[in-house]
């Protein structure tokens, strides 16, 4: 029987649910450290407060409840509540430190755990709120599963599992564990050579330390109201390219840069990076160049496809005042994203190149005899025919979404190249806004945007597993004639 045909079990997943309070509890306790830093005494007493709040529940469910084993649907149900759950726990201290209504931020949350980085807060200089939405971004960017598995989780079927969930199986060949520490550690190798770069480039410490979590975790939330514009010279821009290029570049191919720099640069999702960048520059310049200098719209170019591309959302002109034309690339860029296996959002490029091999497969069916079998190829890897299906059910579960919240949208009076662009960016989880995300939008409007931020930032699959009847109530069973022999591998970002 498969396993979705029966429900899950919610004490088999309630210890679970336990690991991921507690993990929560202790990513709540930073800020609330910070906060008594920078002698923010009733910020650090009310992160304090949610923090232990949650320790306890979680350790409550952990002593309370028996471990079992969970079943694959199980660790994806888990994943699927915690991502909301967990914005709308950090949007309480995030009310009661702003003074904004709950709703706003709620929607900062989601923004910040699913690396978007829209906003709808008017301008705030409170250093812990700045701090705790760029810590958010550096926690959605690395995963709160992959917090759980370093903290509380031994190696085993769940383990592995609640992995799988996060896109990462193919690192696991030396054991998830192994493979979530690696992953950690390129993380924070990186994010520490972004504050070291940031700060030798003229940004004061705080600033450093914001943009470093914010730009690795290709999350795009700055410290200044007109983001990376509000920074003079050219030096922090070509510094967060680099780094932007790093969060949006394959996490299991750094650790072979130093040993095998030529298998780095074989990675067949870089290299496609690269034709993209280069082809979505020369566009976006060509586009500028019409009402500004060539000189001018090079530079321009160059930082608002990288950052695009990587789904960051930093820019560093106002987006609304571009042309249609250079509103368009970034708008095809978003939608791309970067690579799978990356903090990046969007389709991601991994399945961009799938569809190409498909057209060409086709393409070569024309000319062959039919007994020919051409195996499907992403560079070395031979896809399998769940893989492939899988992808493709995405890419057109992602258009339905696209094509959904923008017509609700058009519904509210917004024009459909702006509300496109909007959509496009929050289902991305990139950021760029032509205007219309601000604290004034219709609070319908604000809801549909952070569904797609969750959307996006799960792949969709995740939540209609969630919200399907037959995930939570008995059905009649039904058998299989073919017995299941391995998991279907659920792809997230």
């Amino acid at each position: 029987m498969y396993e979705l045909v029966s429900p899950i079990e919610p004490g088999r997943i309630g210890k679970y649910f336990g690991y991921f309070l507690m993990a929560l509890g202790i990513i709540l306790l930073p800020p609330a450290a910070f906060a008594g830093l920078v002698h923010e005494t009733h910020a650090a007493v009310i992160f304090t407060i949610i923090a232990g709040i949650m320790l306890c529940a979680g350790f409550i469910l952990y002593k309370l409840l028996p471990g079992t084993e969970l079943l694959l649907k199980e660790a994806i149900v888990l994943t699927a509540i915690f991502f909301p759950l967990s914005s709308a726990i950090s949007a309480v201290p995030v009310q009661l430190i702003t003074g904004v209504t709950y709703t706003d931020a709620l929607f900062e949350c989601i923004s910040s755990i699913t690396t978007t980085g829209l906003t709808v807060m008017p301008a705030v200089s409170d250093p812990v709120f700045l701090f705790f939405r760029s810590w958010l971004q550096w926690i959605g960017g690395i995963g709160i599963i992959i917090v759980v598995l370093l903290i509380f989780l031994k190696p085993g079927t769940s383990t592995f599992l609640i992995y799988e969930t996060q896109n990462r199986s193919e690192m696991v060949s030396s054991g998830v564990i192994v493979a979530a520490i690696m992953l950690v550690r390129v993380y924070i190798a990186i994010t520490l050579l972004a504050f070291g770069l940031f700060w030798a480039g003229g940004m004061i410490p705080f600033d450093a330390l914001c943009h470093a979590l914010s730009t690795v975790s290709t999350g795009g939330f700055s410290t200044k109201t007109g983001s990376i514009a509000d920074f003079s010279g050219i030096l922090i821009p070509v510094m967060m390219c680099v780094v932007m290029v790093m969060g949006g570049t394959d996490f299991s191919t750094f650790p072979g840069l130093f040993t095998d720099p030529k298998k780095f640069f074989r990675d067949v999702q870089l290299r496609y990076f690269i034709l993209i960048a280069i082809t979505g520059m020369a566009l976006m310049a060509f586009a500028l160049s019409y009402t500004v200098d060539i000189t001018d719209a090079i530079p321009i170019a160059v930082f608002q496809v990288i950052s695009a591309l990587t789904t960051t959302g930093y820019s560093t002109i106002n987006i609304g005042e571009l042309p249609e034309t250079s509103r368009a690339v970034l708008l095809v860029l978003m939608g791309i994203g970067g690579s799978l296996g990356s903090t990046s959002g969007g389709l991601k490029i991994f399945r961009l190149i799938l569809i190409v091999q498909m057209i060409r497969i086709i393409f070569l069916r024309i000319f062959l005899p039919k007994e020919v079998v051409i195996p499907l190829k992403v560079g070395e890897r031979v896809m399998e025919q769940d893989e492939v299906y899988q992808h493709i059910s995405y890419v057109f579960l992602y258009g339905i979404v696209l094509a959904g919240s923008c017509f609700i949208f058009l519904v509210y009076g917004y024009g459909m190249s702006n509300s496109l662009f909007e959509v496009t960016s929050a289902l991305g989880t990139v950021g760029l806004s032509t205007g219309l995300t601000s604290p004034t939008l219709p609070l319908v409007l604000k809801g549909v945007l952070s569904v797609d931020m969750l959307l996006g930032r799960l792949e969709v699959i995740p939540f209609l597993i969630l919200l399907n009847p037959i995930t939570w109530w008995k059905r009649s069973a039904v058998k299989s004639e073919i017995p299941l022999e391995k998991p279907p591998h659920i792809l997230q970002d």
